[in-house]
């Protein structure tokens, strides 16, 4: 098996291939690291200021140290991996299949995380839990132990869906949540009291000057549409069709104008060279997919929850689950495996949070500690030697904070823990230093 197999090279043989050095590759990676984790947390910190109204004394004092402490965070994730991998190999006096990734993932991982700051490890450990089950679950498919479902994103995000929805009729949600919620369904369905106390006198409108006659029309067709049937436990103002059409139409608008704004955004390069990609990117289909998405999801929800109304005569927490469940395949229009997962985790850790006040489930002490530890290392090791079973995006994020140097590990010697490493990149042979080692040629090691 895969697990128990021994393979007498190197660390430089197997990892660190661009040098013989384990002291050079450490520092080098961890270089590389920095300066890369410096230019993704110095505008990630700032703009996050500005949004935050963040006051002068914080960017004085704060904003330069925390930009830095998370530098040295994924600095030291990424030399340390390194480190810990050539210390493994030096100690065992071999690499196995759990020491080649895994077990120094984990090292590096807790060593790092506790340089960071406590109030990001959570984030953090969400984060790399939602990739790190993704990419478990590849594995599985790829050794045939499981079988792939078509849509099965959709599938997990419409459970999760029902779920939530249940949750947020009871009330049941921290801020959070429930404001992310509230954004896109509206506050119509909440108990009354977390309903937001919206004056008239506060609200802000926005007139457009249109013909007499146009906006007259207007204004008679929104009336009626409003004045229409209403059963008597709906707690929305206006008429059933009413709450369901400005509902799907508003997050539509939404969903379009989110799209756009991020691709504008990435794009800004482009567009700056050459304007007239803006209409392109503006006209994109994915731009529609999330307005789809994003508007079917409220249409449905509604809509289901209105009819349930009507066909039970009383309102129900439990409508939400079914209006919930099937709201969640308008994710048919925008697939997604990240938003699928990260919305699975939170509500894991929404329901453990609960689960320990009501004293179900221990409380786990470092949980976010341990989470990130085990996630990380999980990547880690993917990354290294199932390189295809990781996410792609994520992937790319690895080899970009280490200088694209974890390409070079020779996973043609890999290949004999049996799990496909090389399959990426079955040509590749590292131009070794022949001082160092007697694998100077492929013919050699074909020997």
């Amino acid at each position: 098996m895969a697990a128990f197999s021994k393979l007498e090279y190197s660390c430089y043989e197997l990892g660190h291939t661009w040098t013989p050095h384990c002291s050079h590759a450490s520092i080098g990676i961890l270089m590389i690291a920095f300066k890369e984790a410096f230019k993704i947390y110095a505008p990630l910190y700032l703009t996050t200021a500005l949004l935050k109204g963040r006051k002068l004394d914080y960017y004085l004092s704060k904003l330069l140290p925390e930009i830095l402490r998370s530098s040295l965070f994924l600095a030291t994730n990424c030399g340390g991996f390194i480190t810990s991998f050539c210390l493994h190999r030096y100690l065992l006096g071999f690499a196995s299949f759990i020491s080649v990734g895994l077990s120094p993932g984990f090292m590096a991982s807790f060593i790092s995380i506790l340089i960071e700051r406590k109030n990001r490890r959570g984030l953090l450990a969400l984060y790399t839990a939602t990739i790190a089950v993704e990419s478990l679950l590849r594995m599985l498919i790829s050794r045939g132990l499981v079988r792939t479902i078509n849509n099965i994103e959709v599938l997990v995000f419409s459970i999760t869906a029902a779920v939530y929805m249940y949750l947020y009729r009871m009330g049941s949600l921290k801020e959070a949540a429930l404001s992310g919620i509230r954004f896109f369904i509206g506050q119509d369905e909440l108990p009354h009291s977390q309903k937001s106390d919206v004056s008239s006198s506060v609200k802000k409108q926005v007139r457009f000057q249109l013909n007499r006659n146009i906006k007259h029309v207007l204004d008679e067709s929104l009336k009626q549409l409003r004045n229409g049937l209403k059963h008597s436990t709906c707690p929305h103002t206006y008429s059933c069709l009413s709450y369901v059409l400005e509902g799907a139409g508003r997050n539509i608008l939404i969903g379009y104008g989110l799209q756009s704004i991020i691709r504008l955004f990435t794009g800004l390069p482009r567009f700056i060279q050459k304007p007239s990609r803006i209409i392109g990117a503006l006209i994109n289909i994915d731009n529609f997919k999330l307005a789809a998405f994003i508007g079917s999801f409220n249409c449905v929800f509604r809509l289901v929850s209105c009819l349930l109304r009507w066909l039970r005569n009383k309102d129900d927490e439990l409508h939400a689950v079914v209006a919930g469940f099937l709201a969640g395949f308008s994710m048919l229009w925008y697939k997604s495996t990240t938003i699928a997962m990260y919305m699975t985790s939170k509500l894991c850790e929404i329901l453990y949070f609960k689960g320990i006040k009501r004293g179900c489930v221990p409380y786990i002490k470092y949980a976010d500690i341990l989470l990130y530890t085990i996630s990380t290392g999980v990547l880690l090791h993917t990354a290294i030697a199932e390189p295809h079973n990781l996410r792609p995006a994520y992937y790319r994020f690895i080899m970009k904070c280490t200088g694209n140097k974890l390409c070079l590990v020779n996973r043609q010697l890999l290949d004999g823990f049996g799990v496909k490493s090389s399959q990426m990149i079955p040509d590749f042979w590292p131009d070794y230093d022949p001082r160092f080692t007697d694998l100077a040629s492929r013919n050699q090691i074909q020997q």
